[in-house]
C-alpha cells in the first residue's frame, strides 16, 4: 500500500501545505524524493471547512488511513478553537476530553487510526501559523522585530485595511519585507533559513509530529 494513504495530514489552507514540509525538513523528517509522497496532505480550504461535521470523520474512515494529524490556528481564542475541534473527534477515542497537552494532542485507540492535533501557535495561546513563525525569528535583533510590529500597527491606524484577526500576518510579512532577500513567502523564508531552526517551539512542534507518526 502507498504510504501516503497511511499517513494523512489535514491543514486549513495551501500556505500550510507548502510550509509544513519545509518546517519538518528542518528537523530531518523525510518527505520523500518529491517532497510529499510519504504523507497525504488534505487542504480543507478554511478552518470552518476543516471543522465542519464530517470532514475529520471521513478521513479517519478512509481506506488505509492509519494516522490522521490535524493542524489548525487558534485565531482569537485557543479555548474556543480546541472546544470546536474536540467536538469533531469521534467518541470512540476515550481520551479525547483529557486536558489539552502543550506538547500537542496524540490519541491512540485499539482498532482505530491514531489521531493527533496541534493548534497554532503553541496549544495554549491565541494566534496562528504566522504567530508561530514570529517566535522563530533569529535572536539578537529584538529592536527590529518590535519595529516591524509597530510599523504594521501604525499602518493599520492610518487605514491599512487588514482585519484585526490578521494582525500577526501583517506583522510577520512586514518583518519579511526587510530581510535578504526581501518579501519572501513563508515557505520560501523557511526553506532559505531566514527563521531560526533551533527554537524550542519548533522542536516541540516537530516532536509532536514524530510522536504522532511514530518516526
Amino acid at each position: 500500500m502507498n504510504r501516503s494513504f497511511e499517513r494523512v495530514l489535514l491543514v486549513e489552507g495551501d500556505e500550510e501545505k507548502r510550509l509544513i514540509p519545509h518546517l519538518m525538513a528542518q528537523a530531518g523528517i523525510d518527505w520523500g524524493p518529491k517532497g510529499s509522497e510519504y504523507y497525504n496532505i488534505h487542504v480543507a480550504g478554511s478552518v470552518d471547512e476543516l471543522l465542519k461535521p464530517g470532514t475529520i470523520e471521513a478521513l479517519l474512515k478512509a481506506p488505509g488511513c492509519e494516522t490522521l494529524g490535524v493542524i489548525l490556528d487558534a485565531n482569537d481564542s485557543f479555548q474556543s478553537r480546541q472546544a470546536r475541534l474536540r467536538a469533531r473527534i469521534p467518541a470512540h477515542y476515550t481520551a479525547k476530553d483529557q486536558d489539552w497537552p502543550p506538547e500537542g494532542l496524540v490519541l491512540r485507540e485499539r482498532g482505530l487510526p491514531s489521531f493527533g492535533a496541534w493548534i497554532m501557535p503553541d496549544n495554549s495561546s491565541r494566534g496562528m501559523v504566522e504567530t508561530f513563525l514570529a517566535y522563530l525569528r533569529p535572536a539578537g535583533n529584538s529592536d527590529l522585530d518590535q519595529l516591524a510590529e509597530r510599523t504594521a500597527e501604525e499602518a493599520h491606524r492610518l487605514g491599512a485595511p487588514f482585519k484585526d484577526v490578521h494582525r500577526d500576518k501583517a506583522r510577520i510579512h512586514t518583518w519579511l519585507a526587510w530581510q535578504d532577500p526581501p518579501g519572501r513567502q513563508l515557505h520560501n523564508a523557511v526553506m532559505e533559513n531566514i527563521f531560526s531552526t533551533n527554537h524550542p517551539l519548533l522542536s516541540a512542534f516537530t516532536g509532536w509530529f514524530r510522536r504522532l507518526y511514530q518516526l
